[in-house]
């Protein structure tokens, strides 16, 4: 059964086309059909984070 979390983008520290890290060492996996999604998302995320 396939899993899905809903990640608070404040405790991403670190991620790749697999997976994210949170700032609690958590890695979470990221499916390759997703990961586009979810870059476009956190880069307007840390764009309101600037303002």
């Amino acid at each position: 059964m396939p899993q899905s979390y809903i990640v608070n983008l404040k405790y991403v520290m670190k991620f790749d086309k697999s997976s994210l890290t949170l700032d609690s060492n958590e890695k979470i996996l990221l499916s390759q059909s997703r990961y586009d999604d979810f870059l476009k998302t956190f880069l307007i995320y840390l764009k309101k984070c600037q303002v």
